[in-house]
């Protein structure tokens, strides 16, 4: 390569806006210009240093991009604009996407039981046929013995906007990191969603599925709206009899209360008997007091705190209707803000 001369550039530092002289050079070859500089700071095309674009996907996958930039001024004094904070949350979030899609290394066995929680929430996208789509996430975790029970150790968090294969495809990668081919027990935790449990048999074959308990105790009570009057305690205490009944197993019992129950009019008799082939069809995922023998949770806290973090806060804010490419960005962005930061740090 010949010697171009120097060229100065502007580097928005985490100080101050530079102006950096540089050598450029050029190559007849490639017919393309390279300044060692720019390449040792990491600078790309962008004017933004290292730090500063880690500062601003930070600040993007944590608030709109508008409130980060008015921080970032605040905190620092760099002022850059909301848009730009966007382009550099969107760049590093198509790495992300790639990042995740992308298949690795098998990891170590975890210690114990590794889980696979899986939920969805809707969000607005800029697309006139479908106004809501849903977001599908994946939350994999593993526990560690406490005084009253199992204690969530480490977790990683995924989400899709697009298909259930897709979506299949990235919960699959994430657990092959986390050791899925070598564990010891492989939980599935969801609600009673058929596809949910459809991509279970399908990715993670002879794994233990567990309906979250507290999904079945909210089908207990659409029953009990159904059949008894609004406040009743006679209702109350028919609610309260089941959700202990079924924490402790007894699915048929709670079945059977449910068949002996007299519906209010046509409308609540259908709902009863809906709820009633719901329990039928996720029996086998109800055997609670047998899960909870060696410590398993019933409960899909983990991921549905996910789902509110992921997507509640950060894609819901009021007026927000997302493109979905730039959408899919962010909620990688925001998976490795809240479970892998070093990774955020790296794509900046």
């Amino acid at each position: 390569m010949s010697l171009l001369g120097v060229r100065k550039r502007y580097v928005v530092a985490s100080v101050m806006t530079l102006r950096v002289p540089r050598h450029v050079y050029y190559c007849r070859v490639c017919q393309r210009t390279f300044a060692p500089l720019d390449a040792a700071l990491d600078m790309e095309h962008r004017q933004e240093s290292k730090p500063v674009r880690q500062w601003c996907t930070r600040l993007g996958a944590a608030l709109p991009y508008a409130e980060g930039a008015a921080l970032l001024d605040r905190l620092t004094g760099v002022a850059l604009d909301a848009s730009t904070i966007e382009e550099l949350c969107v760049a590093a979030g198509r790495k992300l996407v790639a990042i995740q899609r992308m298949r690795s290394k098998a990891g170590p066995p975890p210690d114990g039981p590794l889980y696979v929680g899986i939920d969805g929430a809707n969000m607005r996208v800029r697309d006139p046929k479908r106004p809501r789509q849903e977001v599908r996430v994946g939350t994999i975790f593993t526990t560690r013995p406490g005084l009253h029970g199992p204690k969530l150790a480490k977790k990683e968090h995924v989400a899709v906007l697009g298909s259930l294969e897709e979506f299949g495809n990235v919960v699959w990668a994430c657990a092959e990191r986390w050791g899925v081919m070598t564990a010891t027990l492989v939980v599935v935790l969801g609600d009673g969603a058929k596809e949910n449990w459809g991509l279970a048999a399908m990715h993670f074959p002879g794994a233990i599925e567990i309906l979250d308990f507290y999904h079945a105790c909210q089908h207990l009570k659409t029953v009990r709206d159904a059949c008894f009057p609004t406040e009743s305690d006679d209702g109350a205490a028919w609610l309260d009899t089941q959700c202990s009944a079924l924490k402790r197993g007894w699915w048929r019992q709670v079945i059977s209360a449910m068949e002996a129950l007299a519906a209010r009019g046509s409308e609540h008799r259908k709902t009863r008997v809906r709820e009633i082939a719901y329990f039928r069809t996720n029996q086998q995922r109800m055997r609670y007091s047998y899960f909870r023998r060696p410590a398993l949770y019933i409960g899909s806290g983990v991921v549905e705190s996910g789902c509110k973090q992921l997507v509640t806060r950060r894609m819901k804010v009021s007026g927000a209707s997302w493109n979905p490419e730039r959408a899919q960005a962010i909620l990688c962005l925001r998976c490795a803000y809240l479970t892998r930061i070093d990774l955020l740090d790296q794509v900046a």
